[in-house]
C-alpha cells in the first residue's frame, strides 16, 4: 500500500463509529500511560515512553489523515477547473 492508501484507509475507519470508538480507546490508553508515568519505578520510564509514542503516534495518524485526504479530494477537482 502507497501513502496515499494508507490515509483512505484511515480516513474510512475514522468515519465509523467503530473507528471513533478506536480512537477515543486509544486516548484513553495515552491518558493511563500518563498517569502510570508518573508513578512507576524509573527504571520503568523508557517502556512507558514508548508505549506513550506509539499511542500518540496512532492518535496523531487518525487526526491527519482527515486533512491529507480532504487536500487530495480538492486537488484531484482543482485539476479539473
Amino acid at each position: 500500500m502507497d501513502n496515499n492508501q494508507i490515509q483512505a484507509l484511515l480516513y474510512r475507519i475514522k468515519q465509523t463509529q467503530d473507528g471513533l470508538d478506536f480512537i477515543d480507546y486509544l486516548k484513553s490508553l495515552s491518558k493511563g500511560n500518563y498517569e502510570e508515568f508518573k508513578v512507576c519505578d524509573s527504571k520503568y520510564n523508557d517502556v512507558v515512553k514508548g508505549y506513550a509514542l506509539a499511542y500518540d503516534t496512532l492518535i496523531k495518524v487518525f487526526d491527519n489523515c482527515t486533512d491529507k485526504v480532504i487536500q487530495k479530494e480538492e486537488s484531484e477537482i482543482n485539476a479539473f477547473i
